[in-house]
């Protein structure tokens, strides 16, 4: 349907992105590689990618100051964690403003801000959850 949504929800482990991944692999082969070149060639994409890692340094310096009062058995993968969350914090937010909303666009464009978020978690929470 046409404007509807769709949520697909699962435990850890159960093939969300993989299906996310070969949806967005469908509509490239039904598009064609162009099309993904097409959606990606926009000014939104710079401001996409400029944006959700701006909109994620505060809740990610918050979790990041949260998870010191523990002692995390591996401080990397926890900023990570805490990265791909305050990611998908910024991402969402970030929606409400994007005049973006082909799935050509989408995925790869906040897929990659909340990739360089966790990043950033990794490297910052190896280096300052140590204890």
């Amino acid at each position: 349907q046409r404007g509807g949504a769709l949520a697909l929800v699962g435990e850890s482990g159960s093939g969300k992105s993989t299906a996310a991944l070969a949806v967005l692999g469908v509509a490239v082969f039904r598009a064609g590689a162009g099309a993904l070149v097409a959606a990606l060639d926009t000014p939104s994409l710079a401001v996409c990618l400029r944006s959700v890692p701006l909109l994620a340094l505060a809740p990610l310096l918050a979790m990041l100051w949260a998870l010191r009062a523990g002692a995390p058995l591996s401080p990397g993968r926890t900023g990570a964690v805490a990265g791909l969350a305050a990611g998908a914090v910024a991402a969402a937010v970030y929606s409400i403003y994007c005049n973006q909303d082909a799935l050509l666009f989408y995925l790869p464009a906040y897929g990659a801000g909340i990739a360089m978020v966790t990043l950033l978690g990794a490297l910052l929470g190896a280096r300052f959850l140590r204890w």
